[in-house]
């Protein structure tokens, strides 16, 4: 090629240079990291979702709205004071059968009023038997509540000795309380107690009973027996005083 002064040309190469490459894209991150975190996430609300609904589920009010319903007049032996400690401040009336010629039967329930009682189980009875009157057999009046209250501690021992209902039955002999009376007490595996008090004083046999369980943090507890045993003692004294 032939230069001409003063021009100048255009370098030019044999090859063309190839076209350059975008720059690398980074790797992704992984989302697994994220996902793991979701998860546990979940988990742990899912676990405080449960906690709260056991929690909530053992504290929930043990009680109903007031029954309304009228008890016989004797049920007011109990006294509403200590129907308020022992917690059971809501009557419910048990369809008694009439005792027949020659006996009186008296019985006497009360739950947990709803908004009053807290929570937990507290459920307090009372049973009166009286002999009026002499049966066929020529037997007193007070032999008869003798031979009642002998009856029943006999077949609480037999459940007692055999393990029969509860889980464990305990009978205690009570020495300061009418003529003779005995405490029963009812363990179980569950967090369930109970306790009955019977009393036999003249013509007169009676049973105190208290039964039910406390809330823990996340279920039902069994409920402090000693508690138990003296607030039953005390409704069964105020029973014996006004017979």
């Amino acid at each position: 090629m032939t230069h001409m002064p003063g021009h100048h040309y255009p370098h030019t190469h044999p090859h063309a240079y190839p076209q350059a490459y975008p720059p690398p894209v980074p790797p992704k991150k992984s989302k697994a990291p994220l996902i793991v975190g979701i998860v546990v996430g979940v988990l742990l609300l899912g676990g405080a979702g449960t906690g709260v609904f056991f929690y909530l589920s053992a504290h929930a009010d043990g009680g109903s709205p007031p029954s309304g319903d009228t008890l016989a007049q004797e049920c007011d032996r109990v006294s509403a004071a200590t129907r308020a400690k022992m917690r059971t401040t809501n009557p419910h009336r048990v369809p008694g059968a009439d005792g027949g010629t020659g006996r009186k039967y008296v019985w006497c329930k009360w739950g947990q009023t709803e908004g009053v009682d807290g929570e937990g189980l507290r459920d307090l009875s009372v049973h009166m038997i009286e002999f009026t009157e002499a049966n066929s057999d020529d037997q007193s009046p007070e032999k008869q509540a003798a031979a009642e209250f002998q009856g029943n501690l006999k077949s609480r021992r037999t459940i007692a000795e055999n393990g029969v209902g509860a889980d464990k039955t305990v009978v205690h002999k009570i020495e300061d309380i009418g003529d003779e009376a005995v405490l029963v007490e009812e363990f179980t595996d569950s967090a369930f107690y109970s306790v009955d008090l019977i009393f036999r004083k003249d013509r007169h046999v009676v049973t105190v009973g208290y039964q039910g369980w406390d809330a823990g943090l996340f279920s039902n507890v069994a409920p402090d027996a000693r508690e138990f045993a003296g607030l039953v003692d005390a409704a069964a004294r105020e029973v014996e005083a006004a017979l």
